[in-house]
């Protein structure tokens, strides 16, 4: 009986040796995983910081083309060409022929700059029209050539209808009268429709 008891302590003993030795491999495997878990994650951000420093501080410099004057595609394939990125402004100028060019830029041309930098280009938007121009005695050639810049503008509605000949003894091409009249405020109108009444000279 005793030693059937002996046998039965020293199983139990050797069972709970067993299993405080697997407790204490698991607790020692765990902070081991734990540190390198760590030690992985500590390396991929050394590593992700060491590639952005090499790019921001290995970028190509170029030089900033000159694009004002032209129009905004060609400035855009440029400003591409030169691995640059251009940041659009908008703005009103006071000549027709200016619609949909640079006016301005910054950095200037000409300039040394990094790739990849942003580039202001100021784009005219053609100039801004409050009240109806003033075109009689203007040629109808030059004043059709000016309406075509001014449709641009999506702001305001502009049509111009066939003109109207008559008799008069202003050069042929004149304008000698027009519909609305000069100095009436666009946004009074829904729409501008001009209709104009032009010389066609004297000649039978």
């Amino acid at each position: 009986m005793s030693d059937t008891t002996d046998k039965i302590k020293n199983g139990v003993k050797k069972v709970r040796g067993n299993f405080m030795d697997y407790t204490d491999n698991i607790k020692n495997g765990g902070k081991h995983l734990v540190i390198t878990v760590i030690v992985t994650f500590l390396v991929m951000i050394i590593f992700c910081l060491a590639c952005f420093f090499i790019t921001v501080k290995g970028a190509e410099k170029v030089m900033v083309p000159n694009v004002t004057g032209k129009t905004l595609p060609n400035a855009l394939l440029e400003m591409q060409a030169k691995e640059l990125y251009p940041r659009i402004q908008l703005k009103y100028s006071d000549e027709p022929s200016e619609t949909g060019k640079i006016l301005d830029q910054n950095p200037k041309g000409g300039a040394i700059v990094k790739a990849y930098q942003f580039v202001t280009l100021t784009v005219s938007r053609g100039i801004l029209v409050e009240d109806v121009e003033d075109y009689v005695g203007k040629n109808i050639d030059d004043v059709k050539l000016r309406i075509k810049a001014l449709t641009t503008d999506e702001d305001v509605s502009i049509t111009m209808h066939e003109p109207v000949y008559m008799k008069n003894a202003s050069s042929p091409g004149t304008i000698i009268a027009q519909e609305p009249e000069a100095g009436t405020p666009i946004d009074s109108l829904e729409g501008v429709d001009f209709v104009f009444v032009v010389s066609s000279g004297m000649d039978e």
